[in-house]
Parts: C-alpha cells; sequence; structure tokens
C-alpha cells in the first residue's frame, strides 16, 4: 500500500529555515538539503515503518524519525491509515522533541 505524504505546515516551515540558512553558507546547498529531505521521505512510501521509534513524548501516536543523508536533520512523522504525515525537519542538535506538540490525531 502506497501511502500518501502529507508535509505540515510547520514542517514546511523548518525546512524553509533550513534551506535559508543552507544557502548563506553556499549557494545551492539549501537545494541539496531540499532534496535529501525530499529523498528520504519518498522513501518512506514503500517503508513506512523503517524509522525508529522516538522514545519518551508524552502521545498517544507513534512518531518515528529518519535523518536526511549529509544533513544533520531529522525528519519526525506519523504513519496513518491513509498518509505520511511529516510533523517536523528538526535539527539534531536543537533540544529533544520541541515539536511534539505538534502531534494530534487528526
Amino acid at each position: 500500500m502506497s501511502r500518501s505524504i502529507r508535509f505540515e505546515p510547520e514542517a514546511l516551515a523548518d525546512i524553509a529555515r533550513a534551506v535559508r540558512f543552507y544557502n548563506r553558507e553556499r549557494r545551492g546547498l539549501g537545494a541539496e538539503f531540499r532534496q535529501a529531505v525530499n529523498d528520504r521521505v519518498l522513501a518512506l512510501r514503500r517503508f513506512p515503518n523503517s524509522g525508529p521509534v522516538v522514545e519518551h513524548i508524552a502521545t498517544s501516536l507513534v512518531a518515528r524519525q529518519v535523518r536526511a543523508r549529509q544533513f544533520p536533520y531529522l525528519i519526525i512523522y506519523v504513519v496513518a491509515d491513509e498518509a505520511i504525515r511529516v510533523v517536523a525537519v528538526a535539527h539534531d542538535k536543537r533540544l529533544p522533541a520541541f515539536w511534539a506538540q505538534r502531534l494530534r490525531s487528526d
């Protein structure tokens, strides 16, 4: 079963901030970051439960995470029956689970 991918608005804002940062570091690096995130998220369609479960968050939803290749960012997502919800794209040195309040069961 191939699920659709849905980026929450906050996750899109996370990506936009990181793209701006990387473009200031080196021209075109933001596009490379965006592609790395997209590649990992698209791979989740085939193996949605491949990311490890995020531990120690207070929610009834099971959040998982995968790392963006070549960048220190985690893609946090929830697998639902109809879609994969990307709830955050967070630098791996940022306080853990700052995004936990974004989880809701819709």
